[in-house]
């Protein structure tokens, strides 16, 4: 459901939306529909959350998901416009999407899985971005390409013990 609002997000910069409604399997709203949160970890496991912050930073990233990004007054504003609605029709790995801009068009939005499910395995390069993202989160100016090529190189690796050393910054 993320990728496509930031996919959207990405194609309409700047627009401006007054409603959005996520359509998705009964698992999702019993696991993610939580519009009054407080923290970053509870942000972490609140599809309204996610929504928004994603509408309004055109960003999912480590940042999104802070105790400031929960507090963030713009990001509440939003998180009220999200509606969850359960479909048992909708696999567990889809999602549709639905959003309202301010000038009243509609946008129909949907995926048929999530990227990172098996269905839609996540690219090399994407796997990469997001160690590379989550480790500058943690951090800052750790360079995680010895890490990244230790672990493509793994099945010709003689000493894998070598690779947990390259999980720990120096």
């Amino acid at each position: 459901m993320l990728d496509v609002v930031l996919d959207w997000r990405r194609a309409h910069p700047g627009v401006a939306v007054e409603r959005v409604v996520v359509r998705g399997n009964p698992l999702l709203a019993a696991r993610t529909d939580r519009p009054d949160i407080a923290t970053g970890r509870e942000s972490q496991v609140s599809v309204q959350h996610a929504v928004a912050a994603a509408l309004l930073e055109g960003q999912a990233g480590p940042d999104q998901f802070t105790d400031e990004s929960a507090r963030d007054p713009a990001i509440i504003a939003m998180r009220r416009k999200v509606e969850v609605v359960r479909n048992s029709a909708i696999p567990t790995i889809a999602a549709e999407v639905e959003l309202w801009t301010t000038d009243g068009t509609k946008h129909a939005l949907s995926t048929s899985a999530s990227r990172g499910s098996p269905a839609n395995p996540m690219s090399d390069r994407d796997i990469e971005d997001k160690l590379r993202t989550v480790a500058a989160a943690w951090r800052g100016g750790h360079d995680v390409q010895p890490l990244i090529e230790g672990v493509w190189d793994l099945d010709r690796s003689k000493d894998v013990s070598k690779l947990l050393a390259l999980t720990v910054p120096r």
